[in-house]
């Protein structure tokens, strides 16, 4: 029946859009509730704990994924992402009122276990993306192909056809993610700034706990009508199902044999390299505009237009790759990023950038920076006013930002902007790569393996920005961040030439 392929990817689509919106929604919201517990400081120790729970969780997620089924693993991580999401926002709020007391150990006690949820739910949802953007579509794909053409696996042009709709449908995944990108920033932002912070974690808790109710019927009905997916491809026929268990069960050294083992590796670290920056609309670099003069609005609006930027690199991406190749496309993407990063570079140099390493050093003694470090932790809210509530920095008709110029700090996110375009076109263009090469009965280990790895650069990074959380060193996390992607672009190029060494 040649019409169920295309509702079961309508309701796939549904579902995937429901988790995305719920997953950007937390993490733009959390960035300015605990800007406003503790600062930069906390707001990276909170990325620093979610990037460690990722790193060492995300392997074993896909090879627990691998082992244990399609159904039983979706389920269980989209309820461990949505219930963790809100019992975090729940304690965020219970701690958002005890800020009004001076000191309370309940606000400690509350502040940390929000901060372990948060940690779980992001583990978690590192395996939900990896089975719908992993797993799933691909054998959906596969399953309509066959279903509405009837051509044989073997079938070179078959083959060709299914590369072509994988591209479209990783391409509608991403556009999906990017709306999601785009509406959230805008709907938090306008929530938090006039309803308050505590509200807007109330909130949070009934969407997460409805969409977890509703996602978890969907993927349900979407599991019973494509058969396809309660069935594992083995790259051995002869291999049991009880064998590939047993197979599965891989230690950390394992995985990660299997994972540099295959041809695509270069590329694949290469793309895990560019976890490692602050040049990105997270915690740190929303959380240092936010400290620098801009308000919510600003920064929503900025994040909204890197989202279309990645919607239309996502919606370019069927084009380019059918035209010129995977491999041509994420070295384009590549150096789109690149050139829009060299912008950000420039903004380190300009009027009104905090940039002072000789400020900074000079003054800073390791006791001053531990005391700092310490305070991140105490009730600060009850002395300040609520700065989701108050006007935002910049004057427009001076073009200044908190009786500075705006040139740096407009440079700076105008370039993390840009590079979304390329960012995007180098994620879907090897993350295709990656899906085409590696074995299915493996796939989940590998892209386990990858996800580990990006988390292991993006903690990397959060340490970088704990031991320099001053303004006045931001542009060294600039120059990190940019030399991370120059190494990705580095990889790649030796991903090509390995290519063309087999090929010859």
């Amino acid at each position: 029946m040649s019409y169920l392929p295309n509702l079961t990817f309508f309701a796939l689509y549904f579902a995937y859009t429901i988790s995305c919106l719920g997953d950007r929604i937390w993490t733009f919201s959390i960035i300015f509730v605990l800007s406003e517990l503790g600062g930069l400081r906390l707001v990276t120790i909170n990325q620093l704990f979610q990037g460690l729970s990722q790193m060492v969780l995300a392997s074993y997620v896909g090879n627990w994924y691998d082992n244990f089924g399609r159904q039983i693993g979706v389920q269980l991580f989209l309820g461990f992402n949505n219930l963790s999401i809100a019992a975090s926002a729940a304690l965020l709020a219970v701690t958002l009122h005890l800020s009004k007391t001076s000191e309370s150990y309940y606000y400690l006690i509350t502040l940390i276990f929000s901060i372990i949820f948060c940690s779980i739910s992001m583990a978690a949802a590192s395996g939900e993306k990896l089975a719908f953007s992993k797993d799933w579509i691909v054998v959906m794909v596969q399953a309509s192909d066959v279903t509405e053409e009837g051509h044989s696996e073997g079938d070179e042009q078959n083959i060709i056809k299914q590369q072509k709709r994988l591209s479209a449908q990783n391409a509608i995944l991403t556009v999906l993610d990017m709306l999601a990108a785009i509406i959230a920033p805008l709907g938090s932002g306008f929530v938090l700034k006039h309803f308050g912070l505590l509200n807007g974690c109330l909130v949070i808790v009934g969407w997460n706990i409805l969409g977890w109710a509703s996602e978890s019927a969907i993927l349900f009905w979407i599991y019973q009508e494509v058969e396809a997916l309660s069935i594992k491809k083995l790259n051995n026929p002869e291999t049991s199902a009880n064998e590939i268990k047993q197979e599965n069960r891989l230690s950390i050294i394992q995985m990660f044999k299997i994972y540099f083992s295959q041809a695509v590796f270069p590329a694949a670290l290469g793309l895990s390299f560019l976890y490692m920056t602050v040049l990105a609309f997270d915690g740190i670099s929303i959380s240092f505009g936010e400290r620098e003069g801009f308000d919510a609005s600003i920064l929503g609006t900025f994040q909204s237009i890197g989202s279309a930027l990645g919607m239309t690199a996502a919606l370019s991406f069927p084009f380019l790759a059918s035209k010129f190749g995977l491999s041509k496309t994420a070295f384009f993407g590549l150096t789109a990023e690149l050139i829009a990063l060299g912008i950000c570079i420039v903004s380190v140099f300009l009027p009104g950038s905090p940039f002072d390493l000789k400020g900074y050093f000079g003054t800073i003694t390791i006791k001053e920076w531990w005391q700092t470090f310490l305070d991140t932790f105490k009730s600060t809210a009850a002395t300040k006013s609520n700065s989701m509530n108050e006007t935002s920095g910049m004057n427009w008709s001076k073009f200044e930002v908190n009786s500075k110029s705006a040139d740096s700090l407009f440079f700076l996110f105008t370039g993390i902007t840009l590079a979304r375009f390329g960012l995007w076109l180098t994620d879907l263009a090897i993350t295709q790569i990656m899906q085409e090469t590696v074995i299915e009965e493996k796939r989940g280990t590998i892209f386990g393996v990858e996800n580990a790895l990006c988390q292991f650069f993006s903690v990397s990074k959060d340490i970088f920005a704990i031991l320099l959380p001053d303004s006045k060193t931001f542009g060294i996390l600039v120059f990190i961040s940019v030399a991370a992607v120059a190494a990705a672009f580095f990889l790649f190029i030796c991903h090509l030439f390995n290519s063309k060494k087999k090929q010859t």
